[in-house]
């Protein structure tokens, strides 16, 4: 018999991001979500002051996610 394999329940969170001041500060908010267990994808956009983020809610939470973009752009701007 064959294993049956559930789909994954991935979800999706679009995040405003205030304070970018250049192309620099999104990728570094980008590459430090990249990095985090649980993120399965994410793209953050300078002009649009946006993080879109794809992840596993059973590996990390919303607020770990917003606290990771937090620390990326403080640590960006130290």
């Amino acid at each position: 018999m064959a294993e049956k394999i559930s789909p994954k329940k991935s979800e999706k969170a679009h995040i405003h991001i205030t304070g970018m001041t250049c192309t620099t500060c999104a990728a570094t908010i980008e590459k430090g979500l990249a990095e985090t267990p649980g993120v399965e994808q994410a793209n953050v956009s300078f002009a649009s002051e946006k993080a879109i983020v794809e992840y596993d809610p059973s590996k990390v939470d919303l607020t770990k996610i917003k606290d990771t973009i937090s620390q990326c752009w403080n640590s960006h701007h130290e």
